[in-house]
């Protein structure tokens, strides 16, 4: 059961796309052409789309893919591997209502065992445990993005790419039956290259091995265009990435050169680590292996840890004002005398949400 699909894999939900696109396009054209009262309006797309993505991202990386291994991976692993005494140094210090104690279960979730169905009897009580934690945590999170809408849509006025395909696909015209993003050829152009190019891709990957695949295109070391540098320690990868090219082209210049920039200097910085080259670099090469994830080198983690702080702090100091009036209305004083006030309003207050995101914090 820890195997799943990679429809759901992160946040970009590819899943919640590719059903989206099914309703949006065949379904509700062919209401609209029936009758318009039976169709769904854009608000009912748009709520659609939410529920879809939700779906994949509570079930991968936003809960289930983070939460069921971490519960029950101490239990199996111990068990597994006896002579590591974890029983006796780890999992006898973990609260046993907050985790699963069925060894057939834990057992079955990551090997595929003799019992076929998942055994949710012995899940259930340690999940609802979690569940006001669950809870307390979304709460804050969606009282953070009440309280920081108005400093990212309309001061920054940022954009948003991942948010921009289903937008378009939920955009309705009343004097056509067809959405207006389906009724582009160029659209069409790409979504059927796209299309082919996977599809040859997976079938030579999963069905049959005679199709040729795309060399360029696919996602495998074998067929990555290679190119050494730092005298062999490091390989610069050439690929073409779909997906990527999609969400470039939605992104604005001045953050595009930024991924580009900043890549290449830990690049760089990456290389000059595992050549050698600058001795005083020599203290960065502790290694680490996450199975793919994350940084190879614990250094970078503190780069990447440090990076974020910095966004965090420029993104806070950007919005002071808007923070000052948040903590204004908390407290039940009046906005700024300068502050041109809620130019909409909010899906709740803001002085509601704040209480929300510091109750819910003080709780986890």
């Amino acid at each position: 059961f820890i195997r799943g699909s990679f429809m759901g894999l992160d946040f970009t939900t590819p899943g919640a796309i590719a059903l989206f696109f099914v309703l949006a396009l065949p379904i509700n054209t062919f209401l609209r052409l029936l009758s318009r009262r039976w169709a769904l309006t854009t608000p009912e797309l748009v709520t659609c789309f939410i529920m879809f993505s939700l779906a994949c991202s509570l079930s991968t990386m936003g809960v289930g893919a983070q939460l069921l291994p971490i519960i029950s991976a101490a239990s199996y692993y111990g068990a597994a591997n006896p002579e590591w005494g974890w029983q006796d140094k780890v999992i006898q210090y973990l609260p046993q209502w907050l985790i699963p104690t069925d060894s057939d279960a834990i057992h079955d979730f990551y090997v595929k065992g003799k019992n076929p169905v998942m055994q949710w009897r012995a899940w259930s009580g340690p999940l609802l445990n979690w569940a006001p934690f669950l809870l307390a945590l979304y709460t804050t999170m969606l009282s953070i993005a009440v309280l920081i809408r108005k400093q990212w849509v309309e001061n920054e006025r940022l954009i948003f790419p991942l948010a921009t395909l289903p937008t378009e696909m939920s955009r309705l015209d009343d004097r056509f039956v067809v959405p207006p993003l389906f009724r582009s050829k160029l659209l069409w152009v790409g979504f059927v290259a796209a299309v082919v190019i996977s599809s040859m891709i997976a079938l030579h990957n999963a069905y049959a091995p005679q199709v040729p695949a795309p060399g360029l295109f696919v996602p495998h070391p074998t067929s990555y265009k290679i190119e050494p540098i730092f005298r062999n320690h490091l390989n610069l990868i050439f690929r073409i990435s779909l997906p990527m090219l999609g969400f470039f082209y939605l992104v604005n210049l001045d953050m595009l050169f930024s991924l580009w920039f900043f890549n290449l200097i830990a690049q760089a910085l990456r290389g000059l680590v595992r050549a050698g080259t600058v001795p005083s670099l020599a203290f960065l090469k502790l290694k680490e292996d996450q199975g793919g994830f994350g940084a190879d080198f614990g250094a970078f983690k503190h780069l990447g840890t440090g990076a974020m702080l910095m966004l965090v702090l420029m993104g806070a100091w950007n919005m002071r004002d808007h923070l000052k009036n948040i903590f204004r209305q908390a407290m039940g004083r009046k906005l700024m005398a300068n502050s041109k006030g809620e130019e909409r309003p909010e899906s709740l207050p803001l002085g509601i949400a704040f209480w929300f995101a510091v109750v819910g914090t003080l709780f986890m």
